[in-house]
């Protein structure tokens, strides 16, 4: 793996990775100016390793199985009821933030929480 910035390093490509499960989550909604759209990303603890996380756009969430796929391929599986980012990946999301540009960030959790509550599919 190489260091990407401050302790912040690249992941396994998703061929080497393609699931994990996340932790300690949140799913916030962002403005990145190039892209011009707002996207949803997956941050939280990954349970394998213990590291921040913090993902590319999703595509796709169930909230049957709370298992979300990225336009990276990579699905993301959701555990746990506690949600709020522990320091690392807050540390992993502000770094994201910061390289990528974004203007405006809202916190999605409780509507994700809600879609998982009921049940229900959602194409993000």
């Amino acid at each position: 793996m190489f260091e990407m910035t401050g302790g912040v390093w690249v992941i396994a490509p998703v061929e080497d990775e393609p699931q994990l499960c996340l932790d300690d989550w949140s799913v916030f909604e962002v403005l990145v100016p190039d892209i011009g759209v707002r996207t949803r990303h997956f941050v939280g603890t990954n349970l394998r390793g213990r590291e921040g996380r913090a993902s590319s756009p999703m595509v796709a969430f169930d909230a049957v199985t709370c298992k979300g796929m990225t336009a990276s391929g990579r699905v993301y599986q959701l555990v746990g009821k506690r949600t709020g980012l522990c320091s690392d990946s807050s540390y992993v999301w502000n770094i994201w933030k910061s390289r990528n540009q974004v203007v405006d960030v809202v916190d999605v959790t409780n509507e994700i929480k809600k879609l998982i509550a009921g049940g229900s599919n959602e194409r993000a």
